[in-house]
Order: structure tokens, then C-alpha cells, then sequence
């Protein structure tokens, strides 16, 4: 606001609401009627990340990648659900349909992080798939190695 207010002062902004109402609705629409035009019958990775949010919320988020783009789709507030492959598997199959159904997609691959969890639900989705490429995420890969990596190398270096 200060920088706006440093280039223009005497433009106007306008009231939050507005801009998360309308404003930001508009915008959603049209980013997503853009998206749907370009990617008709592209070739699609998926990916899907679990976290805890600041409030403590496990939210679980996918997004897609296409055309060298990246486009966020869903996040899922999975506070009080179970937290196992199965259920993971039947999000990740809803985000499929869902993709292939509003987005015209072909998925070719599916990337999680490197919970037991998350591979439990890969590897029960690929007698359905054969096809699909599936993959650990190397940011998550590294970090392993980085956080837990450290006192590994102690242990055997003594």
C-alpha cells in the first residue's frame, strides 16, 4: 500500500472485501478458462504435498504441471480424516478424474513426498495405472539426507 501510495497517492484501492469477492472471483474464472484453452489434451505430471498450516491444520495440496507450467488445483483440510495410503489413494484418484475431466489432461506421472504413506498410496495406484510414471519428490529426498543424513555419518564414521 505504501508503494502505491508512493507512485500514485492519489489513486484509489479498493476495500479488501472486494478484492477477495468479486475482484478475486473474476480472476479465478478467467485464469482457469486460460488454462483449460492451452492444455486440451497435454501430457500432465501431478503432484501432491501434505503439510500442517499455521493454525495446525493437515492440509494436503495438488497441483499439476504442463507446458513447462505449474497450476495449483486443490487443497484438502484433512484434520480429521485418517491419514493412511488409503484415503491418499482416493484423493489422489478424485484429483485425476477431476483433471481429466474439467482440464481435458492425459496424466502421465505423479509425483508425492517421501512419506511411507504417500508411497504406500503410489504403489497401490499402479496395478490400476501401469503406465503411470510415479516418483518421490528429490526436494523432500534431500532434505532426508541433509536432516538425518548428518547423524548417519557420525555414527558410522565412529
Amino acid at each position: 500500500i505504501k508503494l502505491l501510495n508512493s507512485l500514485n497517492p492519489s489513486a484509489k484501492l479498493p476495500h479488501w472485501k472486494k478484492l477477495s469477492g468479486p475482484l478475486l472471483r473474476h480472476e479465478v474464472v478467467q485464469s482457469e478458462a486460460e488454462v483449460k484453452l492451452q492444455n486440451v489434451s497435454a501430457l500432465a505430471t501431478v503432484q501432491c504435498d501434505g503439510w500442517k498450516d499455521i493454525s495446525k491444520f493437515n492440509l494436503i495440496a495438488f497441483m499439476f504441471t504442463t507446458m513447462h507450467k505449474a497450476h495449483i488445483t486443490h487443497a484438502h483440510n484433512v484434520s480429521s480424516e485418517w491419514k493412511n495410503a488409503k484415503h491418499l489413494k482416493s484423493l489422489i484418484l478424485t484429483e485425476f478424474e477431476n483433471l481429466e475431466k474439467e482440464y481435458c489432461l492425459d496424466i502421465i506421472g505423479l509425483c508425492t513426498d517421501a512419506s511411507g504413506e504417500s508411497q504406500a498410496a503410489r504403489l497401490r495406484i499402479l496395478p490400476d495405472m501401469p503406465w503411470l510414471l510415479v516418483a518421490d519428490c528429490w526436494v523432500h529426498q534431500v532434505f532426508y539426507l541433509l536432516t538425518n543424513g548428518a547423524s548417519l555419518y557420525v555414527i558410522f564414521a565412529s
